[in-house]
């Protein structure tokens, strides 16, 4: 017998996103490149003004064809230290320390130094799918 590939549908990775937005969970900032194995979050020292924000339920829309995005802005704090290089995002299911559940890359790197204005993720802009 040969390897049968399979898939779930969307309705299935539908419901799978829902649930997961159902509950609040936090979002950080990846200073290495986003892979399922490999990320780095900005450290967040003293002086630095970096955490993670939290991310409520309502915060994304209803999934459809398996994917969802933000509807309202994602505002980070104002950095009072260099935060490095940002090459995506991960989404943790607590505001320190905690497990890493998803990595969204970033369509373009971004700097963050001290004195920088908040990083803001506009409504729409943060975009995840089940694959």
């Amino acid at each position: 017998m040969s390897v049968i590939i399979g898939f779930f549908t969307d309705y299935q990775q539908n419901l799978w996103l829902d649930q997961f937005f159902s509950q609040t969970h936090y979002l950080g900032l990846l200073t290495s490149k986003p892979s399922r194995s490999a990320q780095t979050e900005v450290i967040s020292t003293g002086g630095t003004g970096y955490t993670r924000v939290p991310i409520p339920s309502g915060t994304f829309n209803l999934a459809s064809v398996g994917s969802t995005y933000n509807n309202t802005p994602i505002i980070f704090p104002v950095p009072s230290g260099n935060w490095g290089t940002v090459y995506g995002v991960g989404i943790y299911d607590s505001l320190t320390a905690g497990n890493l559940q998803a990595v969204i890359a970033a369509t373009n790197t971004t700097v963050i130094s001290s004195g920088d204005p908040s990083l803001v993720i506009a409504s729409g802009a943060l975009n995840v799918n089940r694959s």
